[in-house]
């Protein structure tokens, strides 16, 4: 058994510290309990990721008074974490839209909502720019439709094979640090408070139905009501929270989370206690390359770029690049595997530059001598990457039909980093419609509102990769654009003194858990 609080540690240590320091002079943590008239706001908003953060700033400039809550005693969730790149596509360019929409379609299944999938698409090129009006550094860059490949990007190419649907910082950093930074600027330029160590304990309603705030606990102990006509759930999923985990995941036993430990669920829990409606909740993206005990995530993308992966015996199991490829691991070497690259593919990317400097990885100048640091056989180490070099020359992988070969592992040092699968995105979680609002069986809870993972349908049974960021952030703006129009349409005067019905979820269902 793993503790989640344990491989936070590792997440913050290999990736998310220097974002949390640098973003430390954008955030400010206010303590609303004790401000005179600051219990008062037009949108409260439960979450400092991603989601939270770009609906905060959204609400704002809608002309919002806004507060973020936040149970951690860290700003950025788990998009901090994200490492690879999030998905925008050119308003003028219908055609990649409609290439988008359909892989998407073919990737969800019968499960995504198709409404709200199209909207992720059309307003993914304006949330692009609008982080990069809070000074994101972001660039497009071509990949392969089917295999996200960087590839060579020519302007005259138009078989359906390349795409520029793919946005990174273009400085070669991680994406999550980049959309944080940018939004704790849109935060700050906005004077939005950021209140941390505040855990939510329940969304307080009036006696027609409506949304009054919500009731807060900080470090101490102590609670408070803090009042707003209109109130945004960006908690996150429930990656991290074993319980939940096991109660709609089969097969959950023995995968890690690659999640912050802040994502135990409970947004999903306090929408259903006043009746929310979820969907998808057995839904999950299975990573299948994660670094043991720290949860840290090898992305996809090392694969496609030509990493190979090895058992025990040093010889290859499987296509690293099938769609059950977790399960592989899990099924024909005890859940583990070890994932072979070289050195041109570390220097093409920064996560795996950052993770080397880190110490994760283990390293040979020969095939022999790399079998040996990870006590593997040595001869067959070495004829199961001269094999794979020569299938590499044929462009044809004679064992396992792998589509994508990119790379003969030949520039050495030769790297290797033992990984097992891990659980990653939660894809199932509470009902919205397309202004975000929060469904139940007879319709909208009215001022209530829910962006990012906490949200469920939107991605279907499964997800491509960089849809989930960019899904957070479109909704996020949607999500506080209207919160502040509800609020605006529904601020009742100061005077009102109605006592609000409070709705709170049963302890159990909040405690941060483990995860096998």
């Amino acid at each position: 058994m793993t503790h989640v609080g344990r491989q936070a540690v590792g997440l913050v240590a290999g990736l998310g510290l220097a974002c949390f320091v640098s973003t430390a002079a954008f955030a400010t943590s206010t303590d609303a309990t004790k401000a005179h008239d600051a219990t008062k706001f037009d949108v409260i908003v439960i979450g400092a990721g991603g989601a939270g953060l770009s609906s905060a700033v959204s609400a704002a400039e809608n002309g919002a008074k806004v507060i973020v809550v936040e149970k951690m005693p860290f700003i950025g969730g788990n998009t901090v974490l994200a490492a690879s790149f999030m998905l925008g596509i050119p308003k003028d360019n219908r055609l990649e839209a409609d290439r988008l929409e359909s892989d998407m379609i073919r990737e969800g299944g019968r499960t995504l909502d198709v409404n709200l999938m199209k909207k992720v698409v059309t307003e993914s090129s304006d949330t692009v720019e609008w982080l990069r009006s809070f000074g994101a550094n972001l660039q497009s860059f071509c990949m392969t439709r089917d295999q996200n490949l960087k590839a060579s990007c020519r302007a005259e190419e138009d078989d359906g094979s390349i795409s520029r649907r793919g946005i990174q910082p273009a400085n070669g950093g991680y994406i999550g640090e980049e959309v944080i930074k940018a939004l704790l600027h849109g935060a700050d330029s906005h004077h939005i408070p950021i209140q941390t160590q505040s855990a939510v304990q329940s969304i307080a309603l009036n006696e027609n139905g409506q949304v009054e705030g919500v009731v807060i606990e900080n470090a101490t102990g102590q609670q408070r009501h803090l009042k707003a006509p209109a109130v945004i759930i960006a908690t996150g999923g429930f990656c991290a929270n074993e319980s939940m985990v096991t109660t709609y995941i089969e097969n959950s036993e023995g995968l890690q989370s690659t999640n912050s430990p802040a994502a135990t669920g409970d947004g999903i829990r306090m929408a259903e206690t006043l009746g929310a409606e979820t969907v998808n909740m057995n839904a999950v993206s299975i990573q299948p390359t994660t670094l043991p005990f720290s949860g840290l995530v090898i992305p996809r993308q090392a694969r496609v770029n030509g990493a190979i992966l090895v058992n025990d015996q040093g010889e290859r199991f499987a296509d690293e690049l099938s769609p059950d490829l977790a399960n592989q691991i899990q099924t024909k070497n005890h859940g583990r595997a070890w994932l072979i690259f070289d050195q041109t593919l570390l220097d093409s990317m920064p996560v795996l530059a950052s993770y080397a400097r880190s110490g994760y990885f283990i390293r040979g100048n020969t095939e022999i001598e790399l079998a040996r640091g990870i006590r593997v056989p040595a001869e067959k180490l070495r004829d199961t990457i001269q094999r794979y070099r020569n299938f590499v020359e044929l462009d044809k992988d004679g064992d396992f039909k792998r589509s994508l070969m990119t790379s003969r592992l030949n520039h050495s040092p030769l790297y290797a980093v033992s990984v097992r699968p891990g659980i990653h995105t939660s894809l199932g979680g509470v009902k919205v419609d397309t202004d975000t609002r929060v469904l139940t069986k007879q319709g909208a809870i009215p001022g209530l509102y829910a962006a990012g993972e906490v949200t469920g349908g939107i991605l279907g049974q499964s997800r491509l990769e960089g849809t989930g960021l960019t899904t957070a952030l479109v909704f996020g703006r949607v999500a506080g654009r209207e919160a502040a129009q509800w609020a605006k349409a529904h601020a009742k005067p100061s005077s009102n003194k109605s006592k609000p019905t409070v709705n709170t979820p049963a302890k159990a269902q909040l405690t941060q858990t483990t995860v096998p």
